[in-house]
């Protein structure tokens, strides 16, 4: 990672293309503005984005047209992807781009061969108001009052294996080592500030898949120092991706309880927990390293 821990920031001459929707509805607008996009201008209005060298056109659904329009015009075009969890998604502006970066690995889609050489995954990022640790570190697992924390929608119908409803039955039995609080719909309940306090104050974070396995609370863990847990899942062993990740991984969700016991009560406990949770915080600084590194190569 020595050249994503030396990157430069984005040049002047690129300017973010996006919409009113997009920065109504992103829950992830701190992490691509302050961590992937660092510096780069926004701009709702497609003429003035224009005038730049190269357009990063931030959005959920494409416009093919405007994508094409871009190309003419003689810019260099920056797909940034958001929101396409299942891949349903119309995928047409891709070809005309000259890179593109997106959430959700999806083997079908990055084995297209339509634009598999210009396709980065990106990580989903932290929720905002999660970020700004430059002048501090997430407190010690060894010092957090809570073993494992979970707060979040488990109603969801359209989880991925039906994995929320399997995870809220294993939480039942897993207190009083785990702390389940449901929330009303997606991104319902706690305000971020409230939400990164208690889950500075956890040790585990379990992140049972939403509608696709590749859930934000994965990233919101890392941010907030704590151990994720998870069952096994494709992007965690992809190498365009989560590959070598140092997060715990279960085969089912029923043996939460079991997993969290073996851990608090194991021999030097306090010790293990606190060099797991320096090694995912040294995954996740580079993860974040290296999706800045390439978004800056990808637009130059």
């Amino acid at each position: 990672m020595s050249n994503a821990a030396n990157l430069k920031r984005i040049s002047d001459d690129v300017v973010i293309f996006t919409t009113p929707k997009v920065l109504q509805v992103c829950l992830e607008l701190d992490f691509l503005f302050h961590e992937i996009f660092t510096g780069v201008a926004v701009s709702l209005d497609i003429r003035e984005a224009m005038s730049a060298r190269c357009v990063i056109y931030l959005e959920y659904d494409f416009d093919y047209a405007l994508a094409q329009a871009i190309k003419q015009a003689g810019k260099r075009l920056v797909l940034m992807h958001l929101g396409d969890e299942t891949g349903a998604k119309d995928l047409a502006a891709y070809q005309p781009a000259d890179g593109v970066l997106r959430n959700y690995f999806l083997p079908q889609v990055f084995s297209d061969h339509r634009w598999a050489s210009k396709l980065h995954w990106m990580p989903n990022g932290y929720r905002s108001g999660l970020g700004y640790r430059t002048a501090k570190q997430p407190k010690a697992a060894s010092r957090r009052t809570q073993w494992a924390r979970f707060i979040g929608w488990l109603a969801n119908p359209n989880a991925v294996g039906n994995e929320r409803s399997e995870f809220e039955q294993a939480a039942l039995s897993a207190a009083p080592l785990l702390h389940c609080v449901p929330t009303e719909g997606f991104a319902g309940g706690y305000s971020a500030n409230l939400y990164q306090q208690l889950m500075e104050d956890a040790v585990f974070a379990p992140c049972p898949a939403g509608n696709a396995a590749e859930t934000i609370r994965l990233f919101d863990a890392m941010e907030c120092g704590c151990i994720p847990i998870s069952k096994p899942q494709g992007f965690l062993s992809a190498a365009a991706a989560l590959a070598g990740a140092p997060i715990e991984i279960i085969s089912h969700w029923s043996i939460t309880g079991e997993s969290l016991a073996s851990f608090k009560h194991g021999e030097d406990a306090m010790s293990l927990v606190d060099e797991r949770q320096k090694q995912v915080q040294r995954f996740w600084t580079a993860t974040k390293h290296k999706a800045a590194w390439t978004a800056a190569m990808v637009a130059a």
